[in-house]
């Protein structure tokens, strides 16, 4: 358990290293307003991918292990077309998202919900490696292309990031269609019809409850943007990003923790790895958020570009949220893992009431720091409900929260077994 989570940690760990790297070149050659139409062409790609995981997300996750895998990939195949088809037509009438960037939206989240799809079969049948090096190179590509377009070739412009995001998820897609068709069997689509009433009966729910949470993430940007600009968008889109990679820690264990509770039907050991995991998740991401909060706004705008020195007080004012969710991640994995998912959903509900009630009123009058309160206190809020529900759930003591010494002594053994293996090889 802990070899796949340190492993997990490390490929997230260089996926956040480089995705950093790569906002650091964006914000130097496009600049903060240049951000903000990146932010919000991502922010689309992410609702559009949502809707379509409805059938091809976390839904085949919990049916992978007993249904054949051909007969999760059709309909998943097929439902991805139409709901992209359909979301991102809706987004670009809205005008949700920058309209000349729309048909590009459309096939980049086409080509990222075909790899997405394979790689939910990945956790569902616990080839947690193959799935972490998938996102590593999807991140790797995105990095190298950009890097070739904004230095090497001197090109400016948004465009060209979106050229190098054609370019990573197309490869992405294509190399995991090459793992997963060398392993299954092509067989008839009889009973189809009842795997995908088991699809909807989990997906439904999980992806509304993703679509809420998204919205609870970054409803504040559409907001922001209206009210004071592509500009200011562009700095709190950037803090966010620097204050939400805090959470590869928690990402990191819940990944491998909601893997290890859908093939186990042991209460007990659910219970105890979720208050393990979650321990330890607020424990890494308390050491990770530190340096990210006392290094000087200078740093900031010495390494983005001046416009961005201003992030340091909305990364203060993130933290306590931050924090929460981390520790709130796991427990929130741990219901899904259980197909309890209308309690994960709650919560969501629960958190975009507040984002959206704080967002309305304070992002008019402070701006960026009120786009950063609203977040938090939704981060808050959001992680109490789910800590009350898991509590009621097993009636866990709060001692149990305290860090043991059989928790340092389970740590440092998983610590050895991956360090004693990684030599071997």
């Amino acid at each position: 358990m802990f070899s796949k989570i340190i492993f997990t940690f490390i490929t997230r760990f260089s996926s956040s290293l480089i995705g950093f790297l790569l906002v650091i070149l964006t914000a130097h050659a496009i600049g903060a307003e240049g951000r903000g139409e990146i932010s919000l062409i991502i922010l689309g790609t992410a609702i559009t991918l949502l809707i379509s995981s409805i059938i091809g997300g976390n839904a085949i996750v919990l049916l992978a292990p007993s249904t054949p895998a051909f007969k999760l990939l059709v309909p998943s195949y097929g439902w991805a077309i139409i709901s992209i088809s359909l979301i991102t037509t809706l987004l670009h009438f809205t005008g949700l998202i920058p309209q000349q960037y729309s048909i590009h939206i459309f096939i980049i989240s086409l080509l990222q919900a075909i790899a997405s799809i394979h790689m939910s079969l990945f956790i569902g049948k616990q080839q947690i490696k193959l799935y972490n090096i998938m996102n590593l190179l999807q991140v790797f590509l995105l990095f190298t292309a950009a890097v070739i377009f904004y230095y090497f070739l001197n090109y400016h412009e948004v465009i060209h990031y979106i050229v190098a995001l054609y370019i990573s998820f197309a490869i992405q897609a294509l190399v995991t269609t090459w793992f997963i068709y060398r392993e299954i069997e092509i067989t008839s689509l009889s009973g189809v019809k009842e795997i995908i009433k088991k699809i909807l009966e989990n997906g439904l729910v999980i992806q509304l409850c993703n679509v809420v949470q998204i919205l609870n993430y970054r409803l504040c940007y559409f907001i922001l943007e209206e009210t004071h600009g592509m500009t200011s968008l562009g700095i709190f889109s950037t803090a966010s990003i620097v204050a939400e990679s805090v959470w590869l820690v928690s990402r990191s264990i819940s990944l491998v923790q909601y893997s290890g509770i859908v093939n186990s039907s042991d209460k007990e050991y659910n219970r105890f790895l979720t208050v393990r995991m979650a321990k330890l998740s607020l424990v890494g991401s308390i050491l990770v958020m530190i340096p990210v909060l006392l290094l000087p706004s200078s740093f900031y705008g010495w390494i983005l570009g001046e416009e961005f020195r201003a992030i340091l007080v909305p990364l203060w004012i993130y933290a306590p949220g931050i924090l929460a969710l981390s520790f709130a991640t796991v427990l929130g994995h741990y219901f899904a893992g259980l197909g309890l998912n209308k309690v994960n959903l709650t919560g969501s509900l629960i958190g975009f009431g507040i984002t959206l009630f704080f967002s309305l009123i304070l992002i008019p009058k402070w701006g960026i720091n009120g786009a950063a309160v609203s977040v938090c206190l939704a981060y808050c809020v959001h992680s109490v409900y789910l800590f009350l529900k898991f509590r009621t759930h097993t009636s866990f003591k709060i001692i149990e929260l305290w860090p043991s010494t059989e928790d340092f002594i389970h740590l440092k053994k998983g610590i050895g077994t991956f360090l004693g293996r990684s030599f071997r090889k």
